[in-house]
């Protein structure tokens, strides 16, 4: 699945095993842009299923855009302003 954007993982202090999930990069122009997901947003639940490690969110992501043809994300800036996004499958 190709929604414009790549995700950045990094070990959690407290367990080197879960992962928080970072937007690295936003192709500008990509669903995701234009649903306003930006680098630096900090991933925390897919359709309201937390994620802690790259697998589970590309298998959350798969299912979810397989089944309805979008997902939505929880998403917290570095402000720390809470949000969602919902993502459609071109």
């Amino acid at each position: 699945f190709e929604l414009g954007f790549r995700i950045m993982a990094l070990a959690t202090p407290e367990d080197a095993e879960k992962f928080d999930l970072y937007v690295d990069r936003v192709y500008r122009y990509s669903e995701a842009w234009s649903r306003g997901l930006r680098a630096d947003q900090q991933i925390l639940k897919i359709q309201e299923e937390k994620v802690e490690d790259l697998s589970e969110l590309e298998e959350l992501m798969r299912r979810n855009l397989n089944e309805k043809g979008s997902v939505t994300l929880e998403i917290v800036n570095q402000e720390g302003a809470h949000g969602f996004i919902e993502l459609k499958q071109n």
